[in-house]
């Protein structure tokens, strides 16, 4: 969210390549973590990985299983992840008509 704290989200960059570095079945030559861009409803971190596995079906497994370290790893440091969000100001113009008009000078 944008009320993120600059250096948890640094910190939580950093969860994200540890746990990069702790799967053997990911590429440990090529890959990035980065926070990326400033969404219209989020603080965007660019995570650029690749599995080494067998199969697709493996490699489902294991992006499963990267993304839940990743899920875990942002509760545990607070993390509170980004949905797209609007608000809507009712404006009244009958309120603001007779406001205007108690507020005539006479």
């Amino acid at each position: 969210q944008y009320d993120t704290n600059p250096k948890l989200l640094e910190e939580f960059c950093q969860k994200i390549r540890d746990i990069v570095h702790s799967n053997s079945s990911m590429r440990q030559d090529n890959f990035h973590v980065y926070f990326n861009s400033m969404g219209d409803f989020s603080l965007n971190i660019f995570v650029y990985v690749f599995f080494i596995t067998p199969d697709w079906s493996e490699e489902l497994k294991q992006k499963h299983k990267f993304l839940m370290e990743v899920l875990k790893a942002g509760n545990d440091l607070g993390i509170n992840f980004a949905f797209p969000t609007q608000t809507l100001h009712v404006f009244d113009e009958l309120k603001k008509a007779s406001q205007e008009q108690v507020n005539l000078p006479t």
